[in-house]
C-alpha cells in the first residue's frame, strides 16, 4: 500500500480523492493482488497507515491521497522551482 499511495490533506497540490473501490481497483491492477480486499477491510488498513477517511458531497466517501508517481513528479517540479529563481533554493535532482 505505501508503495502506491501516500496520505495527503484536502487542498494539497496534486492530491486526489479516491473511494475505497477505486483504490482497490488500482491495487489489483498494479499490485500483486489476485482478488480485491473487502472494502471495509481496505478502509481499516488505509486508516492504520495514516490515511484519513473523508466524505465529499452526498454519500461519497473515500480518502484524499497522493498516487506516488504524481508525488515524485511534484517533488521534481518543486525542486526545480526552488533552485531556479533568484539563486536561492536547495539542490535540484
Amino acid at each position: 500500500l505505501p508503495v502506491y499511495f501516500a496520505p495527503a490533506n484536502p487542498g494539497d497540490n496534486g492530491a486526489v480523492f479516491m473511494s475505497a473501490a477505486e483504490i482497490s481497483s488500482l491495487l489489483v491492477s498494479y499490485g500483486n493482488i489476485r482478488k480485491p480486499l473487502q472494502l471495509q477491510k481496505l478502509s481499516t488498513i488505509l486508516q492504520k497507515h495514516g490515511f484519513v477517511p473523508r466524505k465529499i458531497g452526498k454519500g461519497k466517501r473515500g480518502f484524499v491521497l497522493y498516487q506516488l508517481q504524481d508525488l515524485d513528479n511534484q517533488r521534481k517540479i518543486d525542486a526545480r522551482n526552488a533552485g531556479g529563481e533568484g539563486g536561492e533554493g536547495g539542490d535540484t535532482f
